[in-house]
């Protein structure tokens, strides 16, 4: 197997953060959820912890491609990281991700306080795996 970059990705939402990361390989893990999304040294602690080379921000961008407010707030986000971290920093085309692990855990008959508990963490693993299956080829 060919030795990855050690990855962190972000779900960032209004009021949760979702983290996952991999361990320099091309399987991508939840980490967990940080709540609030306005500090930048939480989001560091864990980039650091983790002994990241890269972050993956999922970027929210509208159903035609078209960066929204949102998209421009990760944008500012991706700028500030850009500031205190070495490593590369990537905005990742997150559109329906939060949608599609809500509909896997619906059927897989996820309750629906569970489902609030780690829908976060599940989009930003899915955010990471679909960019390390698209950087491992």
């Amino acid at each position: 197997m060919v030795s990855m970059k050690r990855v962190v990705a972000l779900d960032i939402g209004e009021k949760h953060i979702g983290v996952a990361f991999n361990r320099g390989g091309s399987i991508a893990f939840p980490y967990g959820v940080l709540e609030g999304s306005k500090d930048l040294e939480p989001l560091l602690r864990i980039v650091q912890e983790l002994r990241a080379e890269e972050v993956v921000l999922g970027w929210p961008l509208r159903t035609d491609g078209s960066p929204g407010e949102r998209a421009k707030q990760i944008q500012t986000l991706k700028e500030s990281i850009e500031k205190v971290f070495s490593g590369r920093v990537i905005l990742w085309d997150e559109r329906f991700s939060t949608k599609e692990v809500e509909k896997r855990l619906i059927e897989a008959g996820v309750r629906r306080k569970k489902r609030k508990g780690t829908i976060d963490q599940l989009a930003a693993t899915l955010i990471l795996q679909t960019y390390l299956d698209r950087e491992g080829r």
